[in-house]
């Protein structure tokens, strides 16, 4: 019995050390093949954890985004040698090329003529550099590389935005102070201004609605665990975004989710020439469960100006009466100088230093307005480089569409991204925040994609590389 009991006994270090010699054994494999790779596979591993880190930053910091462009752009420029001259004639960077040099000399003049604020110029140079094409030429550039991946980008940004909920949420005074919030009398914000995260919000809500499928994965029987882990995370990302939606109070964000709602069931109609129940079930069942957890009806009744209370709704009023203030200055700003405006990052100097009956609306630091705010900053030329861009990126949407290049679910949520992000921005500024200029990147990037299938020659590896388990996709073994 002795003896019996201690290779029992014995049985479990046994088997531990097997699983560790096996586990060391794959890492010495991996990192013999890691060691042949060649100049593209690194490169092209280091534009996917760019890529990554990019759309986990997006949300929840503003760091982890600039060290996800860093990598690919370090990742393109290794990749140079292997590119079709036709890349480096794109007309998006070559756009983007003439945009920063115009960007560079008004930055020059805005910040010698308002000294006491260059800090200011300087950073709206930036976001207006960033919001322009360059972001959208090197996010599209590694989409293309990696459409497979698709899926886990949306997750990795959904991730993003939830982390950045739950890091922003001063859990004390949430709890201490719900009941406020529940009734409408105060607006959830966490990290943005209420009008953007009610935008942000949006986006994600939307965006789970649509991609629903493609969040959740295939169901096998090796993947159970996988696939309901996707679906808990799919529902507490639904469920945060309707909730910021309601809470944000965003009166732009609610009207731009009502004008679009149509437009998605209008196009999974079209798409299938079918009614399909499924859907509409789901966003109805989805809809429902958001309003009964967030009150909604009491909300939206203070907020659009239902409420009994006329302190309530005169204050409402003044505040719509101090946006259509705020369009007008910057419609007299901007005939001051019609061709090249003040310069990037100059709204919030303008209006402080506003006098007369513009003196009311000195506590703001933009026009809510994005077509004014570019007018006022980069006047008509700002506005034909912009203009341009948008136009490129959008024919390169619907050209993908046309060819069979995007699929069609991705399609749809871009249109829906970026036609949010516009509506608000009727009544906001969506791009003055770096999480509304990265937003736009991404969607950007993947309506830009397509643009570079055929700017790619492959080149021969050293040495082929294979999964531990299963062939790799894109050359490392993890890609698989």
């Amino acid at each position: 019995m002795i003896g019996v009991s201690g290779e029992m006994d014995s049985l479990p270090n046994r088997v531990g050390a097997v699983g560790l010699k096996q586990f060391h054994l794959a890492l010495l494999r991996a990192w013999n093949r890691v060691r042949e790779w060649n100049r593209c596979q690194w490169s092209d591993a280091l534009g996917l954890l760019g890529l990554f880190l990019f759309s986990f930053g997006v949300f929840y910091r503003t760091l982890l985004v600039h060290e996800g462009l860093l990598l690919m752009g370090l990742a393109f420029a290794l990749r140079i040698k292997t590119l079709e001259k036709g890349v480096m004639r794109d007309p998006l960077l070559i756009l983007s090329t003439a945009f920063l040099l115009f960007l560079l000399i008004r930055t020059y003049f805005a910040a010698t003529e308002f000294k006491e604020y260059q800090s200011l110029v300087l950073e709206g140079m930036l976001k207006s550099f960033l919001f322009g094409f360059f972001v959208v030429f090197v996010v599209g550039f590694w989409m293309n590389r990696y459409q497979g991946r698709w899926n886990e980008l949306m997750i990795a940004l959904f991730a993003g935005h939830v982390a950045k909920v739950i890091r922003s949420l001063d859990w004390d005074t949430f709890y201490t102070g719900f009941d406020l919030i529940w009734n409408g009398a105060e607006r959830l914000r966490l990290g943005s201004t209420v009008n953007r995260f009610g935008l942000w919000s949006d986006v994600i809500l939307f965006g789970c609605l649509i991609l629903y499928r493609h969040i959740w994965g295939t169901r096998t029987h090796n993947n159970k665990f996988i696939y309901w882990s996707r679906v808990v995370f799919w529902m507490l990302v639904t469920t945060l975004a309707g909730a910021g939606l309601v809470f944000s109070q965003s009166r732009s964000a609610w009207m731009a989710a009502v004008l679009i709602l149509p437009f998605i069931f209008f196009s999974l109609f079209y798409q299938t020439k079918k009614f399909q129940l499924k859907p509409v079930v789901l966003i109805g069942v989805l809809l429902v469960i958001v309003a009964l957890m967030t009150n909604l009806p009491a909300v939206a009744k203070k907020r659009l100006l239902l409420s009994d209370n006329p302190f309530y709704n005169e204050s409402i009023k003044i505040a719509i009466d101090s946006r259509l203030l705020l369009n007008r200055l910057a419609w007299e700003k901007w005939k001051e100088r019609p061709l090249v405006g003040y310069g990037p990052g100059t709204s919030e100097v303008i209006i402080k230093q506003a006098e007369g009956e513009y003196a009311i609306v000195s506590n703001h630091d933009h026009f809510h307005n994005v077509a004014f705010n570019i007018m006022v900053h980069l006047g008509i030329v700002g506005m034909l480089f912009y203009g341009s861009a948008f136009y490129l990126i959008i024919r390169q949407l619907f050209r993908a569409k046309k060819l069979g290049r995007i699929e069609s679910h991705y399609f749809l949520f871009i249109l829906v991204g970026l036609a949010l992000m516009m509506i608000c921005g009727l009544s906001g500024e969506p791009f003055g925040d770096y999480k509304g200029v990265f937003l736009f990147g991404f969607l950007g990037g993947i309506c830009y994609e397509s643009k570079f299938l055929s700017h790619i020659t492959p080149a021969k590896p050293r040495v082929e590389i294979t999964n531990l388990l299963s062939p790799a996709r894109n050359g490392f073994p993890w890609a698989s």
